[in-house]
């Protein structure tokens, strides 16, 4: 639960830095929708390889590195863990 909450804060935070700098709105919600596909990815490896003692923390970072690059972001996340 308490990844989910920090997930929710760096979402949050992100949103206040572009509406601070004034950056592409289209720009910021594609990446804010991938980090969030992101982050459903990375609980569902968490739930299916927590057994195997397959993990990946969940935060913003590793949320936008797995939305921007898709499965080689959760390899990369893997091999860094």
């Amino acid at each position: 639960m308490e990844y989910f909450i920090s997930f929710m804060v760096g979402i949050f935070i992100l949103l206040v830095i572009t509406f601070l700098f004034k950056i592409s709105t289209k720009i910021i919600i594609k990446l804010l929708l991938n980090a969030i596909a992101g982050g459903i990815a990375i609980f569902i490896i968490n739930f299916f390889g927590d057994p195997f003692g397959i993990s990946i923390n969940l935060t913003l970072f590793s949320a936008i590195i797995v939305g921007m690059f898709g499965m080689f972001g959760i390899l990369l996340l893997l091999l860094i863990g």
